[in-house]
């Protein structure tokens, strides 16, 4: 072992150096804090007794070397063991000198592919097995060094060095390289070549080289362990961090391809390695700068190729009559994964650093689906500032054009709660303060939203609104603070009179009709105006009603914006429109009308769940009938069987009503005595309430003994073979006044 301490101190120290470990990876495996390792290792403590056998396990040594220092004696020398065990013993302890004394290392491989230079005695398969079981690290660093001394020369240039370990014990190969920071060795693989995914996929279907799955796949937790410990690991993150996005080789049409630059963004994000992921975030700028611009300078004029092309990321030149001609000449790459742990974290900071890389390279990509818009980024900060309400959120999401879409808002209330009947009973309990704080202050609709701007005098909003929107004879009444035409305006802007409609029904109708002979004759036949009107029109009203509007104010808007309002507004049909004078009260009315029908939904899906109302129901109607002066006229009357049985019912209906319980009744006895009655069992002192708690818990344990003797006995009236267990007056009595006080 070569370890001869004085104090457990110098021990657990000098073993974990051996080991290779930090202070804080020994502490993890032992979850305890790294403070505890350090008090340790400086003697200002010792590890807890639980902890001795996990030491000795980690340390591959007996508690009794931990403790005082004494080490196993090897029975048999190492000379005179079995050749194959001493192998074995000295991988278990790492034992590098002697693992070359006796020129293991010669016969040992830790690749898949066998060198001609190298003659394996045994299973390569089990050493390899055995080096990446025990981490032994002193023995899989010489054998390292024999890795790249073999095949370096000979074999690079003949076959892919990743290919030379890529077997089922890759990643552990890669960890272990890791923690003992061999760059030479991941760069001589090609490590900044892999990607993360399934092995069993990589290469199976001939993927395209821009296809991850082209290259070697290796464990999400693999490629994670290199920033778990950013001090140890340092030189292979510095290897890591420098970011590659595209390289051509000399041989045509056989470039290089990156695919861990994103994963290499999240770990930085994810460890908190702020410094080194904004210097690759300035890297990422500088990709894109480099990537477009060669792009954009390449010329086909004169060249063999016909074409530019772009797909996804990847940039070509291709030759329309030639499909393995396609020539990368840039990559660029959007950043998804860390951005979405910012966003589920709600760390505004790298959301906004991480969207205004994304709308940057979306911008040059004319492709506006790689960012989060404005209003995303501003829910996103209510969510993640501790005084908005949820429902505030929730009514943000549901507003746009800065109207409120109340049945979004309404679905989206009710989508949060699913099947939880303990939030739909508080939702319902706060539809008064979500009516009054949400949906009666926001507008639904233009008229009503105008007015409002009317009667606040905020005529500056209603010329923004007009002017945005193409809406011009609006914005000179907004300039003249003309209230009453401004008011009429955004009638005939975003309302429908019933004439108006109608006339354009008619006149559709008529148009209709010299086209189809078979419509004019049904519509001739039908009875009511409501009857032809679906003869005409197969969408229902509001859709119709949005045709009628933009038909009539055409002449009056430029632009396309006006069709995009009316698509958002709640379109309300003349009937409804009784104070037409009055927006407040009409929409008033509308938004009343929606949540009461949200509540009646909202109580049918509670009872849909729980079946509260049928089971109050039941619950009343046996109350009243089995009363207390029920009982008491039973036993007066000397019907002692039928009180009992009733009694049980009486029992029955109550522990199900009021705690839920369900099955036997022995079952909802035993939960209901396990919940709700307590015995202290304080008799070992004579303390101040001795003698209370004693009274109580002799009452609490007859409680428990009457209710199951009235089950026992209820049993045995239905079920005589059951028990012939009896029941005096006195313990019915009881009973009753038990069952009544549940």
């Amino acid at each position: 072992m070569g370890i001869d301490k004085n104090t457990i101190a110098e021990r657990i120290r000098a073993l974990r150096k051996e080991k290779n470990m930090t202070q804080l990876q020994l502490a993890r495996l032992l979850n305890v804090t790294d403070k505890a390792v350090s008090k340790w290792e400086s003697s200002e403590g010792n590890p807890d007794i639980s902890l001795l056998s996990k030491l000795s396990e980690i340390f591959d040594v007996t508690i009794d070397y931990i403790l005082i220092g004494k080490q196993e004696q090897d029975t048999i020398s190492l000379d005179d063991m079995d050749t194959n065990k001493r192998l074995m013993l000295l991988i278990k302890k790492d034992d590098a000198e002697n693992f070359v004394k006796y020129k293991y290392d010669k016969v040992t491989l830790i690749t898949s592919y066998v060198s001609p230079q190298i003659r394996a005695t045994r299973s390569n398969k089990y050493v390899k097995e055995e080096i990446y079981k025990n981490k032994s690290l002193k023995i899989f660093n010489l054998l390292l060094d024999l890795f790249l001394k073999v095949y370096t020369n000979s074999y690079r240039n003949k076959l892919s060095p990743a290919a030379l370990i890529y077997d089922e014990y890759f990643d552990d190969f890669l960890v272990m390289t890791i923690m003992l920071n061999r760059v030479d060795v991941l760069d001589f693989i090609n490590f900044d070549h892999f990607a993360i995914g399934d092995q069993a996929k990589q290469g199976k279907n001939s993927y395209p080289e821009t296809n991850p799955l082209s290259t070697y796949q290796i464990k999400e937790s693999t490629f994670e362990f290199a920033f778990s410990d950013p001090e140890i690991y340092k030189p292979v993150l510095d290897y890591l961090c420098n970011l590659k996005f595209f390289s051509e080789t000399t041989q045509k049409n056989q470039p290089k391809y990156y695919f861990l630059n994103e994963d290499i963004i999240l770990n930085l994000y994810k460890y908190k390695l702020f410094d080194r992921l904004d210097n690759l975030m300035k890297l990422m700028y500088q990709n894109v700068e480099y990537g477009i611009e060669r792009y954009g300078n390449c010329t086909i004029r004169g060249s063999w190729y016909t074409k530019k092309r772009r797909d996804g990321n990847f940039y070509y030149l291709v030759n329309d009559y030639n499909s393995y001609t396609a020539h990368c000449v840039a990559v660029v790459e959007h950043i998804k994964k860390a951005m979405d742990l910012a966003t589920k974290n709600l760390d505004m900071i790298w959301v906004n650093k991480f969207n205004a890389y994304n709308k940057y390279l979306s911008e040059k990509l004319s492709n506006s689906g790689l960012f989060l818009s404005d209003k995303d980024i501003d829910i996103l900060e209510m969510k993640a500032n501790p005084k908005e309400s949820e429902y505030s959120v929730l009514a943000f999401e549901a507003t746009s054009n800065k109207l409120l879409n109340i049945d979004v808002f309404l679905g989206k209330l009710m989508a949060r709660c699913g099947d939880d009947t303990v939030l739909l009973k508080r939702l319902l309990s706060e539809t008064s303060m979500i009516f009054d704080n949400f949906i009666k202050t926001n507008a639904i609709n233009y008229c009503e939203l105008i007015a409002k701007w009317v009667n606040n005098r905020q005529y500056k909003a209603i010329f923004e609104f007009a002017v945005d929107h193409g809406l011009e004879e609006l914005s000179k009444a907004a300039i003249e603070g003309n209230n009453s035409h401004i008011i009429e305006l955004a009638s005939k802007y975003f309302f429908i009179d019933n004439s108006v409609r109608r006339n354009y029904i008619n006149d559709y109708a008529r148009k209709a009709m010299k086209l189809d002979v078979n419509l004019r004759s049904k519509y001739v036949q039908a009875t009511s105006e409501e009857a032809r009107d679906t003869l005409v029109f197969s969408q229902p009203q509001p859709e119709l009603d949005l045709k009628v509007l933009m038909s009539i104010n055409s002449s009056l808007v430029k632009g396309t914006s006006y069709s995009a309002l009316l698509n958002t507004q709640s379109l309300l049909s003349a009937n409804i429109m009784k104070f037409k004078e009055s927006y407040d009260k009409t929409f008033f009315a509308v938004k009343k009308s929606k949540i009461d029908n949200f509540v009646s939904n909202l109580e049918e899906k509670i009872e849909s769940l729980t079946n509260e109302k049928k089971s109050k129901q039941e619950h009343d109607r046996i109350s009243a009938e089995l009363n207390k002066d029920y009982f008491l006229s039973l036993i007066k009357e000397n019907h002692i069987e039928v009180a009992v049985i009733k009694l049980c019912v009486k029992l029955e209906a109550e522990l199900k009503y009021r705690f839920k319980y369900e099955g036997d009744l022995i079952d909802m006895i035993t939960n209901y005595v396990k919940d709700k009655i307590v015995v202290n069992n304080s008799y070992d002192d004579e303390g101040y309430h001795y003698y209370e708690s004693k009274r109580e818990d002799e009452h609490n344990q007859e409680v428990v003994r009457l209710l199951h003797k009235l089950r026992i006995v209820r049993n045995g009236l239905v079920h005589p073979n059951e028990s012939s267990e009896t029941m005096t007056i006195d313990e019915l009595t009881k009973c009753i006044d038990i069952v009544f006080k549940i």
